[in-house]
């Protein structure tokens, strides 16, 4: 009679966890655009739960750019797993499907490698900070450009607070919704499922660590980054079975905090939506 709650309650979890994301970025855009963004996450989580096992798991990552060009690195997923042979071979082919479908010239074209004049302006000014001229050009150069674009990128896809809180206080204020993509109570489930992932799961660890890479290479990673919905989601429910084995004490009291706090942000969402 005990476990059944507990399965229950779990189950309630996972369902809310789960489909926090989609729905508020449904509420805050249209179908078509949820199925668009969110259906590289359906595909690159079957890659990483089937590609050890299969054939199929390792060939459906290829088909990513195919939906959403601005992923154009996300097939090499594959580099991951273990059999050489079929990793070149699915290799040559993405490659091949790359030049056939031109996807590389829409993803150069969302890329952070675009011509600004005011950050050429700011790297010249910036210059004559510098006591001389070689330093000037070591530190602030053409590249230094990309580089900047780049980190503001990458520090912000593994900031927690971008998933959990929004980035609230310090929103992104051009060209992103500030969507909170989880319930911010899961943070601590996420952060025990990030510390058993790097221990026993590399893989998974890894993938992710190539999407944000892809991620950090677009001029604007808003509303893209919906393919860390299942990964991410992957790392939060090891942190709930991890989790399961604490004491009694400290799980219930957990769960009561997390669905009164979790079903409230469910409200709010809702609340939204009809206003």
């Amino acid at each position: 009679m005990r476990i059944i709650p507990e399965r229950i309650v779990a189950y309630l979890a996972v369902f809310l966890i789960i489909f926090f994301w989609p729905l508020n970025f449904l509420l805050h855009n249209n179908v078509s655009n949820t199925i668009h963004f969110f259906l590289p996450s359906v595909v690159i989580t079957a890659t990483l739960l089937l590609g050890a096992k299969s054939r199929l798991g390792k060939i459906v990552a290829f088909f990513i750019p195919l939906i959403n060009s601005s992923l154009l690195f996300i097939p090499l997923v594959v580099l991951f797993f273990k059999s050489r042979k079929l990793i070149i071979k699915l290799l040559l082919i993405s490659i091949l499907i790359v030049f056939l479908t031109s996807t590389f010239k829409p993803f150069i074209g969302s890329s952070i490698f675009y011509y600004s004049w005011d950050d050429q302006q700011k790297v010249i000014q910036q210059g004559y900070l510098y006591p001389n001229i070689w330093l000037s050009r070591t530190f602030q150069n053409k590249p230094s450009i990309y580089i900047n674009r780049f980190l503001f990128n990458f520090f912000a896809l593994i900031d927690p607070n971008n998933y959990f809180f929004g980035f609230h206080p310090r929103e992104i204020t051009v060209d992103n919704q500030n969507l909170q993509k989880f319930p911010f109570l899961a943070i601590c489930l996420f952060l025990i499922g990030l510390y058993q992932v790097a221990q026993k799961n590399q893989r998974l660890l890894l993938s992710l660590f190539l999407i944000i890479i892809n991620l950090s290479l677009l001029r604007n990673f808003d509303k893209t980054d919906a393919i860390l919905w299942l990964p991410l989601f992957l790392v939060i429910k090891k942190g709930l079975v991890t989790f399961q084995n604490y004491s009694s004490k400290v799980k219930i009291l957990f769960i009561i905090l997390f669905l009164i706090f979790t079903l409230t942000e469910y409200l709010h969402l809702i609340i939204n939506m009809i206003t």
